[in-house]
């Protein structure tokens, strides 16, 4: 990832290289004083008063229509019609307030601050409530806002914070650039330091890694400012002037641009929806004439190389894009959810709304980046809140997105913040591999009210034992009449947990020495059941012992664990079911690895504790009725 921003990083700035200022344009660094200083890399200037978004969308749909279907060129003009009404009525609100020039200033270390001057005519208040409303739009951090001069400055609170300490700042190129630049609604102004183009010399390298190996010394020895005039249709036009140190700096700056876009065009999404990508991309790199680079585009050439990009590789291009941005989005949901549980005791959030709340998270963050326009839509489920503290299984899955969101499958996001993306048929799989996790890593917090006290209509009974190898316990359950009676359907529940603290070995997969595992077993009397576990360990073989039928979590899950519980359920019982016709017993069972025989004691411990609850009952009397059984005979009996 950080090497796909690095390259993208690249792309901007030598996209830059090839992309009037007004009046007085040489004072242009005077003006934004309050905003530049050393770290300050490139300003950008837009004529709010200059930008047609009809003439823009409609040239993109035109060249659209000679290289697309028509169902394509529906699908383009569908979603473009959101973004073309946006910017449209951003643009009409701007004018409305009197604006009409926005500069952005990008800085290495404070990131982007933005600046508005309030020139005669501009209705002030009005025009900060445009830039706020703008900034939370697009998510931006620029919501903290100062007046420095005639300026109305926006950017992190921070660094608006620190910036009110007056620094003098003499930036020339910036005039320089802004002096040497053709007329445009759009000019971007790159102005790297000295100090600046040392530190892009030094992260490039690491940052692209060998697949992608760019001679940095051009670039950071060989651009000393760029200005950069972009004219939109209806009158479409790029000129590009980059100002080198020498003629020689000059030819190696247009070898590493050159080099930079063969780089981009090898990206497997790019390359994937663009084969032939590299040679659009060689008509963009400026030509060196003397000690400066030079490209301009006319709008012959600019719609030619519109129609390059706009392609039906277009489509699988803009998908790869918005699938990776919500990969991302949820990357960093990952991130704050276990910064979160490391805040809170180990336990996740109770809704991902309470990140934004409470953990400083962005309310965009909980928005697939496909339904920003939606913001009331809940384009991600959660299920940390069916998920007991920060267990360490990475395959449980915190957060994925909602059917619809993209096509073809799904982003996930796993417990230990990775995402995978996954088609439909995997995402299926991988939920029931979750479900079957959380049956086994989790079994949900204890409820105090169940397990201290009993009640009429909950009754939990308690044990502890000792066992030896190969031997188990019996354990009768006391089912009252009560509980499988009752013509009108209503919930019954009988649950069974079992913990052991085995001996282990560190260096085995199956790392237990001794097994402790139990069955709820439905037999006709104590003798037959016990026959039935003594065949068994006879011949070391339990899978054919029958158990109690609609448990959730299941005998060969549960025991996997050495703290193990399942739940079965009911709603009816007819004169068929083995509760009305059998006695239930608890079987509990130890049968030890033979490698582990030396390692574990002749006696191991174990809890067991049984709940039997009919809570939709006002009339149940389980614990009367199960008390005075107990009360009438011992229900623990062993044998070998």
């Amino acid at each position: 990832m950080f090497r796909n921003r690095a390259c993208l990083f690249l792309t901007v700035i030598s996209l830059a290289l090839l992309v009037s200022p007004p009046a007085g344009a040489e004072s242009l660094s005077r003006l934004l004083a309050p905003c530049l200083d050393n770290d300050t890399a490139a300003v950008i200037r837009i004529d709010m008063t200059a930008l047609n978004t009809d003439a823009l969308f409609d040239m993109v749909i035109q060249t659209a229509s000679k290289t697309l279907n028509a169902e394509q060129v529906k699908r383009l003009g569908s979603f473009t019609q959101r973004t073309r009404s946006n910017m449209k009525e951003s643009l009409t609100k701007f004018r409305a307030v009197g604006g009409k020039t926005l500069y952005a200033m990008l800085s290495v270390t404070d990131g982007m601050l933005l600046a508005a001057p309030v020139d005669k005519g501009v209705r002030e208040e009005a025009l900060k409530e445009w830039i706020e409303t703008t900034a939370r739009e697009i998510d931006s951090p620029c919501t903290t806002l100062a007046r420095e001069g005639n300026l109305i400055i926006a950017g992190p609170s921070w660094v608006i914070e620190r910036r009110k300490v007056k620094i003098s700042v003499s930036r020339p190129e910036l005039d320089k650039a802004a002096a040497r630049a053709k007329p445009g609604a759009i000019q971007i102004f790159l102005i790297p330091t000295v100090d600046s183009r040392r530190v892009l010399e030094a992260m490039l390298p690491p940052m692209t890694g060998q697949k992608f190996q760019i001679p940095t010394n051009g670039l950071v020895n060989g651009l000393q400012w760029a200005a950069v005039s972009v004219n939109l249709p209806p009158r479409a036009s790029v000129d590009v002037h980059v100002e080198s140190g020498n003629a020689d700096s000059a030819r190696a700056l247009q070898g590493v641009i050159a080099q930079a876009w063969q780089a981009v065009g090898q990206f497997a999404p790019i390359k994937a929806a663009y084969p032939e990508l590299g040679k659009a991309l060689a008509r963009l790199t400026p030509q060196a004439k003397g000690d400066s680079l030079q490209l301009a585009f006319d709008t012959k050439q600019f719609t030619s190389l519109a129609s390059e990009v706009i392609t039906p590789g277009f489509f699988e291009l803009r998908e790869s894009i918005l699938r990776s941005t919500c990969g991302e989005t949820l990357n960093g949901m990952g991130k704050a959810l276990l910064i979160y549980a490391n805040d809170y005791e180990d336990q996740w959030p109770p809704s991902l709304q309470t990140l934004v709340e409470k953990a400083e998270y962005p309310r965009a963050g909980l928005t697939c980046p496909v339904m920003r326009h939606r913001p009331d839509y809940t384009s991600y489920v959660y299920r940390g809140v069916d998920t007991v503290g920060t267990f360490v299984e990475p395959s449980i899955i915190m957060v994925h997105d909602r059917a619809g969101n993209h096509p073809g499958g799904r982003n996930v996001l796993f417990v230990d913040s990775h995402v995978e993306w996954a088609t439909e048929e995997r995402f299926q799989e991988l939920i029931e591999q979750d479900k079957s996790f959380r049956k086994v890593c989790g079994y949900g917090q204890v409820n105090e009210n169940f397990l201290l006290r009993s009640l009429e209509r909950a009754v939990t009974l308690i044990s502890e034992g000792s066992l030896e190898n190969k031997q188990h316990h019996f354990y009768e359950i006391p089912i009252p009449p009560e509980f499988t009676s009752g013509g009108k359907r209503r919930l019954r529940e009988i649950v069974v947990a079992l913990a052991y603290t085995p001996p282990v070995r560190s260096t085995r997969i199956k790392y237990r020495a001794s097994r402790i595992d139990f069955r709820l077993v439905a037999a006709s009397d104590l003798e037959h059941v016990t026959m039935m576990f003594n065949k068994a360990t006879a011949k070391s073989n339990y899978k054919n012992i029958p158990e109690l039928n609609g448990s959730y979590v299941g005998q060969q899950a549960r025991s996997k664990g050495t703290v193990q519980a399942d739940v079965w359920k009911f709603k009816s019982f007819d004169s068929r079911s083995p509760l009305r016709n059998k006695r239930l017993f608890v079987v509990v069972t130890r049968n030890d690895f033979p490698w582990g025989e030396s390692l574990c004691g002749e006696e191991e411990d174990y809890s067991l504790v049984v709940s039997l609850r009919d809570q939709e009952n006002q009339n149940a009397r389980l614990y009367s009725q199960i008390k005075a059984r107990i009360e009438a005979r011992i229900p623990l009996r062993v044998r070998v």
